[in-house]
């Protein structure tokens, strides 16, 4: 995994120095993988509704292949753990490098509460876990929802 990690903070070099040689002069073989990354979001909360509070946070990112539609590995991980206050700072940069964000009950719980305490994330690509895979056709097993 490390060196995974370390491939895709140098990727951005690699590509610049794509472009310092000049449309037409790159390497005949090239390797282009569409990698997006995927933050996996779950939150833990005391309360119900609008006065509910965040006790527990856990953002894994995972980088995803799109033409394989295979995770090829975890980038990085925050975790707010009951008692802790809420690094707002690393929560955003988790999020914001993701291309999508996945929760379980996402639009019924977790991305309503996480708006509250990061105001601008309910605008995020949210993809929700429960309700919009189908879990009797993939595993045979139902759902709340099913």
């Amino acid at each position: 995994m490390d060196g995974f990690r370390s491939l895709l903070e140098i990727e951005p070099l690699i590509e610049d120095a794509f472009r310092s040689i000049g449309p037409g002069k790159r390497p005949l073989v090239q390797c282009e993988r569409r990698l997006q990354t995927i933050a996996f979001l779950d939150t833990e909360w005391m309360g119900a509704g609008a006065s509910s509070t965040l006790t527990e946070l856990a953002i894994v990112n995972a980088a995803y292949d799109v033409d394989e539609d295979a995770v090829r590995g975890i980038l990085d991980e925050y975790c707010m753990k009951a008692g802790e206050k809420l690094d707002e700072a690393r929560a955003r940069g988790a999020l914001g490098r993701a291309q999508f964000i996945v929760a379980h009950n996402a639009f019924g719980c977790d991305r309503p509460l996480v708006a509250r305490y990061l105001p601008g994330t309910a605008n995020m690509n949210w993809l929700c876990s429960l309700h919009g895979i189908d879990w009797k056709g993939l595993l045979g097993v139902e759902s709340p929802s099913s």
